[in-house]
Parts: C-alpha cells; sequence; structure tokens
C-alpha cells in the first residue's frame, strides 16, 4: 500500500557516505522531489554510482538510482498531489570535440499537472551554430514518471549543462499561450483564395 504523506512530514535522504533531513513543506511532487533532486543531481555531476534512499517519517519510501553520473527512477511508494511542469532548455560544450550539446525536458501536461515527463536531446549543428539549430534529436521512447523532473533537470546541471530556456524562443509554446488567451488563431485568407471563393458563390 502505498504511503501517503502528511505535510511537514520528516523527511530523511540517505546516500553512500551521507544523509540529510528535511521538512516536507507541502503536499505536491516538486516540494519534495526538488531538494531531493538537487541533492541526487550533485552526487550525479560528482560521478557517483549507488542508490538514493527517501525515507518519510521513518519508513522507507522510494528511491533514485545513481550510475555513470545518470539519475534513474527507482522505487516510489509515496503519494503526493502532481504538480505541473514547463519545458526546460539546457545546453553545453562538450569540452573534448567543441560541439554543442542540447537536452530539452518536455512535460506532458494535462490541465494543472503532469502526467510523464519526455525529452529531445542530441546535438546541435556545429560549434558556431546558433543554440536552437538543432539538425536532429533522440527521444526518449518511455517517459519517465512526473515526480522524476527534478531529479533528471539537477542531473543535467551537475553534468555541466546549463539552463536556457528564457533565452531560447519556442515559437510553439508562444502559439500556445497565445490560444489559451483568445483562441486558436485562424489561417489568414489570401487575396487570391478570396477570389476562388466568390467566384465558386457565384457559380452556385
Amino acid at each position: 500500500m502505498d504511503n501517503k504523506v502528511e505535510k511537514k512530514a520528516k523527511v530523511t535522504v540517505f546516500w553512500d557516505g551521507g544523509s540529510t533531513q528535511m521538512a516536507l513543506s507541502g503536499d505536491r511532487e516538486e516540494d519534495l522531489w526538488k531538494p531531493v533532486g538537487e541533492i541526487a543531481g550533485k552526487l550525479a555531476g560528482d560521478n557517483k554510482s549507488g542508490t538514493v534512499t527517501v525515507v518519510v517519517d521513518d519508513r522507507e519510501a522510494a528511491q533514485l538510482i545513481l550510475e555513470n553520473g545518470s539519475v534513474r527512477s527507482g522505487d516510489n511508494k509515496i503519494r503526493l498531489k502532481r504538480s505541473c511542469y514547463g519545458v526546460k532548455k539546457l545546453r553545453k560544450i562538450d569540452p573534448a570535440t567543441g560541439a554543442h550539446q542540447f537536452y530539452d525536458l518536455v512535460p506532458n501536461n494535462m490541465g494543472p499537472r503532469t502526467l510523464d515527463v519526455g525529452a529531445r536531446f542530441g546535438q546541435t549543428g556545429g560549434t558556431n551554430a546558433g543554440a536552437d539549430m538543432v539538425e536532429g534529436a533522440f527521444v526518449l521512447k518511455s517517459p519517465m514518471p512526473s515526480w522524476m523532473y527534478w531529479p533528471k533537470y539537477y542531473q543535467l546541471l551537475g553534468n555541466g549543462y546549463t539552463d536556457y530556456t528564457d533565452d531560447i524562443y519556442d515559437e510553439d509554446e508562444e502559439v500556445r499561450k497565445l490560444e489559451a488567451l483568445f483562441g486558436p488563431d485562424e489561417a489568414p485568407v489570401s487575396d487570391e483564395d478570396e477570389l476562388v471563393l466568390r467566384i465558386n458563390e457565384f457559380l452556385e
């Protein structure tokens, strides 16, 4: 049976060689997994391997797996309200090759909550290419559970990526914002199309 976590629960985080305690500040996923993810991301950045175990009020509740600089989801029996996350665009330059690498976290949102998290990652055009000139991308075959959003984000920061979300223009995202405010925009009709419509009306 899942463990339902109450607000202000005592959270203890264990990893190989250390531990820390904190109080759960709310009842949503990110209230727990953002601080835990930051810890896991720093360990991944130091290329640590092993398990990060989260214990809530003296009960083992969840695990993250550290391996080769990566953070993966383990068993999770914690029940929290789902948070709603936004797209994150992270970039870095490979010091060995000079190649520009990218990793985009793409949440699958339904209303005010995230169902799961997808990702696009790969390499941009080259050392002189713009940050958003993507030639190709890999896509996760299976999305991550929603609670992995912050652990994966902080893992990427630990791996040397920088968050450029606010600096990269996302045309699709801007269209979605406008449609949310004003409704979908109808495609403009050219003069030629207008003429065809009038001829058809006359013939009818």
